[in-house]
């Protein structure tokens, strides 16, 4: 059987030469044939020595955003008539048995995606009420559990080359700079009768740079999460009912924030993350039904 294994790369050249050194010291699935596929989304082309001596294509795509380069590398994978596709982000670094179980669980779930698991690897010691509010943590059911498909994402993840099949382009190029095609991506698969299974046995760690360790950081990630969903809904074209029922789900999430508050007496900074997250949710849900696209990918984060 064949594998590709996809990264997606933006301005992180140090961070691709370490991703590309886990690599290396992957156990590798016994009887696969396992080929890279790097996009670089920048220009300047920099691809260390592929791993394992693996065949590597490597391409820059020119139009800026996520979803472009992720249909490049699709594209790629499909030339390669490969049987999955592995894609790893250019800010983690797989274990030693990352692959190993990746494709243990893919090939004993009936071609389900397999989602791995992640732990954070944070470049300065972070404060009190990041550890305690476990923002970076990927807490996930145990190897082979049934996972939502809103629970995936490209990033350690496995995906059976036919999912790509069910939308044109299979990630959307309206979310350029949004972020979150690959959460719609998944959605529409959901519908199709593709399963999501959960994979915690395959593990990476994955660098959290200064820049996202704020709340003003999660806040935002939060507002386009709530945004995402009615995004995805809005898509659907909803009856109005359905759209009320989304509004009402995002005001009750704003009005709940003075209670989120309220319940973490003994950490106000973290109430107030918290609180700020309700907020900023339930802005996402309801804006998301009518209103412009956030564009959390136009900064950089971590190198």
């Amino acid at each position: 059987m064949k594998l590709a294994i996809a990264v997606c790369t933006f301005k992180r050249p140090d961070g691709i030469a370490r991703l590309f050194d886990a690599l290396d010291l992957c156990e590798v699935p016994g009887d696969v044939d396992v080929s890279l596929v790097v996009v670089d989304n920048h220009g300047e082309l920099q691809v260390p020595a592929p791993p394992h001596g693996w065949p590597i294509s490597a391409v820059v795509e020119h139009e800026r955003g996520i979803p472009f380069a992720r249909n490049r590398a699709v594209q790629m994978a499909r030339v390669l008539d490969v049987d999955a596709v592995a894609f790893f982000d250019d800010d983690e670094q797989p274990r030693r048995d990352c692959l190993v179980e990746l494709w243990r669980v893919w090939m004993s779930s009936n071609r389900a995606v397999v989602q791995g698991g992640s732990t954070p690897s944070f470049v300065d010691t972070p404060p009190a009420w990041v550890v305690d509010g476990r923002y970076f943590q990927r807490d996930m059911p145990e190897t082979g559990s049934e996972i939502e498909p809103f629970h995936a994402r490209t990033s350690n993840v496995l995906i059976p080359i036919e999912l790509f099949d069910v939308a044109d382009p299979p990630f959307d190029i309206r979310l350029r700079l949004t972020g979150g095609s690959d959460t719609y991506l998944f959605r529409t698969a959901a519908q199709h009768g593709h399963r999501f299974v959960a994979a915690p046995s395959a593990m990476v760690d994955e660098l959290v740079p200064p820049s996202r360790v704020s709340a003003r950081w999660l806040w935002r990630r939060h507002y386009r999460v709530g945004w995402g969903r009615s995004y995805h809904l809005r898509s659907a074209q909803p009856s109005f009912g359905r759209r009320l029922k989304r509004c009402g789900a995002g005001l009750k999430s704003v009005l709940a924030a003075p209670l989120v508050l309220g319940l973490q007496i003994r950490s106000p900074r973290l109430g107030l993350v918290e609180a700020g997250r309700s907020v900023a949710y339930g802005a996402g849900l309801i804006v998301g039904l009518v209103g412009p696209r956030p564009s959390e990918y136009k900064e950089v984060h971590g190198s």
